[in-house]
């Protein structure tokens, strides 16, 4: 074979120097594939922790994050009154609860199994 100075190149020299190329791109796809791998374990690792921290509660009413008190509710605004439910945590509209008078105070629950749940605590 020719070099570019149009000298002989001992096809040994030829093999090596395209090898040499192979390999460095060769290279380059590992590097690229390790940094996927390592951005998919990140991910995941967000997901877990994620699912971890942030409880998600299921009630009749609705699904969602509801350990925080919604915005709104405020007299005049339209929205819904809000209570806590004290069994599970979860928000919920008073007029959709279900409701238990206790002497002077009202408890709303957002299940009628958590209202079960809440007395068989009180209870025992």
């Amino acid at each position: 074979m020719e070099g570019k100075t149009g000298q002989t190149v001992p096809l040994s020299e030829v093999v090596r120097s395209r090898g040499a190329e192979y390999n460095r791109r060769m290279g380059l796809l590992r590097f690229a594939l390790w940094v996927l791998v390592f951005l998919l374990v990140i991910r995941l690792i967000g997901r877990i922790f994620r699912a971890s921290f942030h409880i998600e509660v299921i009630t009749p009413h609705g699904r969602g994050n509801q350990r925080q008190p919604p915005g709104g509710g405020a007299p005049g605004t339209g929205a819904a009154d809000m209570a806590q439910d004290p069994s599970c945590g979860a928000w919920i509209a008073t007029d959709q609860a279900v409701k238990v008078n206790t002497g002077a105070t009202t408890q709303y629950f957002c299940s009628q199994q958590c209202l079960d749940d809440y007395r068989k605590k009180l209870n025992g």
